[in-house]
């Protein structure tokens, strides 16, 4: 898929993941829903766990497990999925290695976030214990941060959001501490449109880059931000091609969301 030209990218597209929270009453509506979003076009799934909402995953390792179980059968062999264990669940070292032990079955990308990043001993036992890869780096605002992290040799995929992470820059720099450690990094771009264009930008100019998020559902920030929403286009996303980021704010999008002072 990757490919060399003028001007630095190194990826004509990227594969288009669907980033969600679980948050469906049964497991059976979670499931679905995962298999509806594959059967639009996206390539996987990455899957929020402890959110907000009507379903308990994150809550109890059987329950978890029962639920990896049925979206891996609804979503098909093909998909990849990933797992954010996010904030909302507190795994110690014990349950991690157990848990994503039992995930093993169901081929998951990666596990993310499955301890705190301080917790280096604990991801050491877990990095020994499992096949899965680990993704952190969300909670990081600095390159020297993510430099310690790639250091400890316990990290495979980083999570980099260039709107927190030093910019642009910051996220270049990861990029490439990253590619020589040959570790992948994953572009943190949820917040708004912008934030998206920039990380797009940056993922595709990036050999240690593999994938790209995408929220499933419309929302405000990112689908009536701009006038060109980022989107895949047959499970591909391509940055788009204008000038600067390519995405330009709407000013009455903003008035209209404006808090008053």
């Amino acid at each position: 898929m990757g490919f060399l030209r003028q001007g630095g990218r190194v990826h004509e597209a990227l594969p288009a993941i669907a980033s969600m929270h679980v948050n469906r009453a049964t497991i059976e509506e979670g499931a679905a829903e995962v298999a509806g979003h594959i059967g639009r076009g996206f390539k996987g799934a990455k899957l929020g766990f402890g959110k907000r909402g009507l379903s308990r995953v994150g809550q109890d390792p059987d329950h978890d497990v029962d639920y990896v179980r049925a979206v891996r059968q609804a979503a098909g062999p093909a998909a990849r999925l990933m797992i954010d264990i996010g904030n909302g669940v507190r795994w110690d070292a014990a349950t991690a290695i157990a848990t994503i032990r039992r995930f093993e079955a169901f081929a998951i990308d990666w596990v993310e976030e499955p301890l705190h990043p301080d917790d280096l001993d604990g991801l050491a036992r877990l990095r020994a214990a499992v096949a899965t890869q680990i993704a952190t780096g969300e909670r990081e605002w600095t390159v020297a941060g993510y430099a310690r992290l790639i250091r400890t040799g316990l990290v495979d995929v980083l999570g980099i959001d260039p709107a927190r992470a030093e910019g642009i820059t910051g996220f270049r720099k990861v990029a490439a501490l990253a590619e020589a450690a040959r570790i992948a990094v994953n572009a943190h771009a949820w917040s708004t449109a912008v934030t998206s264009a920039a990380s797009l930008h940056l993922s595709v100019a990036s050999p240690a880059a593999r994938l790209f998020e995408l929220k499933p559902l419309e929302n405000p920030m990112q689908h009536e931000l701009v006038d060109t929403p980022i989107w895949h286009r047959d499970g591909l996303v391509r940055p788009p091609e204008g000038p600067g980021l390519g995405v330009e704010p709407r000013a009455d999008c903003i008035d209209k969301y404006r808090l008053p002072l």
